[in-house]
């Protein structure tokens, strides 16, 4: 049993048949365990005297399962080959992992067939991501150096829904809950369905990245209430603070100041708004409470109803 230098896992080889020479090793087959997965090597390292060189495969046996430490209930199904062939303190890692399925009902999250392959770089493809209600998709490239965290570039992002108010409970729990960085160099986001409190916009799309536990989604376009909505978004995850420069052209004043307010002040034109506001949290109330900032707003071809009777002026 040996724990990996600089990480937090346990390899042990409780069985392992092999033939030693005086400079090769030829695993027939050996039984190992990385922390819960079980998985068998087999293969040779050759010139054992001198600079060895490594030519093995790992297999993760099909179904394998094990469940995810600190999450009731999780389970991860997986299987997979990985072939190292190469110096044996740097070897060539190529090689597939299938995440068939994995479940955190603590976190409202499920994964289905996933895959990590492995070449040059290593290719990230996620195709059914659900937590809570929204329903995402992911592809990107990740470098497979991971000394520096994980380092991704060319990531596609796709979701048919993203709600934020369900959303915003499962994001508290998670802060603070992992050391890991991960950086996105560059990415594309597109969202058919954004909600947050009352407000919802369709269409969205935009650039996107990772840099300082910080999410930037640049150059984003959007639907909403009949208008457009263009402008720059981003995240940091640490201070769950959100900081919005937007601008907003066309947009149907009654149902968006309804959406923003909860109030129906009767009020119906064309609404134009520019706006640079910064506000922590995901509920309401939470974003009603540390909003900062400003917004401009212009209501044109229209009427005030009740607000623009005469007893209110006075």
């Amino acid at each position: 049993v040996l724990l990996v230098p600089n990480t937090n896992h346990i390899v042990s080889i409780p069985s392992a048949n092999f033939v030693f020479n005086k400079k090769d090793l030829k695993i027939i087959n050996a039984n190992m365990f990385v922390d819960n997965i079980k998985t068998s090597v087999s293969g040779k390292v050759v010139n054992l005297n001198s600079k060895p060189i490594l030519d093995t495969a790992v297999i993760i046996p099909k179904n394998s399962s094990f469940p995810i430490k600190g999450y009731k209930g999780s389970r991860i199904v997986v299987d997979g080959v990985i072939n190292l062939r190469g110096n044996l303190d740097s070897p060539q890692i190529k090689g597939v992992i299938n995440l068939s399925q994995i479940s955190i009902p603590t976190l409202s999250t499920y994964i289905q067939n996933a895959t990590f392959k492995m070449d040059k770089e290593i290719t990230f493809t996620c195709p059914n991501l659900k937590i809570a209600n929204s329903l995402i998709s992911i592809n990107s490239k990740i470098n497979k150096d991971l000394s520096k965290g994980i380092v991704a570039k060319d990531v596609d992002f796709t979701a048919d829904n993203i709600d934020l108010n369900l959303l915003g409970p499962i994001l508290k729990s998670l802060q603070n809950s992992s050391d890991s960085s991960i950086t996105v160099l560059n990415g594309k986001s597109k969202i058919g369905r954004f909600k947050v409190g009352g407000i919802v916009s369709t269409n969205i799309t935009s650039n996107s990245a990772i840099e300082n536990n910080i999410l930037y989604l640049n150059k984003m376009f959007a639907d909403a209430y009949l208008g457009k909505i263009a402008g720059n978004i981003s995240y940091d995850f640490d201070a769950r603070r959100t900081k919005l420069n937007l601008q907003g052209r066309g947009l149907t004043s009654s149902p968006a100041l309804m959406a923003l307010t909860s109030r129906d002040d009767d009020i119906h034109g064309v609404l134009d708004f520019d706006s640079n506001i910064l506000f922590a949290g995901y509920t309401k109330g939470e974003i009603l409470k540390s909003l900062k900032g400003n917004t401009q707003f212009i209501i044109s071809n229209g009427k005030m109803g009740v607000l623009g009777k005469f007893e209110h002026l006075l």
